[in-house]
């Protein structure tokens, strides 16, 4: 990530941790530099806040599939892809046959998502589609992400909690599209998110009462039996020094980040 956006000029202006320009990591990305701003101050936290929550989660084992069809909404420049990728790397001693379902509304982080994976070993390009929609992705476009797989990953960071997600219909009408085309494929479920409300003034907690409930009624018929669950871990605090260098500090226990993984069918 770092090859990739510090390139840019722009990218200097908010090294400093100048969060102001994408609003606290909130949006909209529809500039380069709202997108170059996330991708400095907030998505080396959101990576190494998954792949913690991995390592948390499955310790030295890796039940997922072994040549997976990952599906990422709200994919932004592909964050979760590149942890999830990176830590079936090191526990396989090598690359996945992956296939990757990217759907962002931002255009710009999606170009930065795909110049990352264009030239990756890890990827087969011909099986990496990213759209601005749900209404966009094709019924050709899952048939192609399904064939010759062994397994559905729905891999979610900071993105059920978003107003927008309130009543599921979105998520809950890709997972049903998904199920359609990859059969009795076993799925799983990797949700990493915020523990509190979009809006910065609101602190009532929504894991996992409210919408996870919500997807886990509506996604039953399906065979996606959601069994919701609050839990918490340590999550790293990321920081970016003044010349664009990562640094992970040590990890410290929360409550405003849940995850939730389980295997779903």
């Amino acid at each position: 990530m770092q090859q990739v956006v510090l390139r840019s000029a722009e990218a200097r202006r908010v090294l400093s941790g100048r969060r102001d320009y994408c609003k606290n990591g909130r949006g909209p990305f529809d500039t380069p530099i709202a997108s170059i701003c996330y991708c400095i101050c907030q998505s080396p936290m959101h990576y190494s806040s998954y792949y913690a929550a991995l390592d948390d989660k499955f310790g030295d084992q890796d039940p997922l599939p072994k040549s997976p069809v990952i599906v990422d909404l709200g994919c932004g420049p592909g964050t979760t892809l590149f942890a999830l990728a990176d830590w079936m790397r090191k526990r396989r001693k090598g690359s996945s046959r992956i296939a990757y379902l990217g759907i962002d509304i931002s255009r710009p982080l999606r170009d930065i998502a795909w110049e990352m994976i264009r030239g990756e070993s890890l990827f087969d390009e011909s099986c990496i589609i990213m759209r601005e929609s749900v209404e966009q992705v094709a019924d050709a476009d899952l048939a192609k992400l399904a064939h010759d797989r062994d397994g559905v990953i729905f891999a979610l960071s900071y993105i059920v909690h978003q107003e927008f997600m309130h009543d599921m219909t979105l998520l809950a009408s890709l997972m049903e599209r998904v199920r359609t085309h990859t059969n009795d494929l076993d799925a799983w479920f990797l949700l990493q998110d915020a523990n509190f409300a979009d809006r910065p003034d609101e602190h009532t907690e929504i894991w996992p009462e409210n919408r996870l409930n919500v997807l886990a009624n509506r996604c039953d018929r399906l065979g996606y039996r959601l069994r919701p669950q609050k839990v918490r871990f340590a999550a790293p605090r990321v920081t970016i020094t003044e010349d664009g260098q990562f640094r992970t500090e040590e990890a410290g226990p929360t409550d405003n980040v849940c995850r939730f993984f389980q295997k779903i069918a």
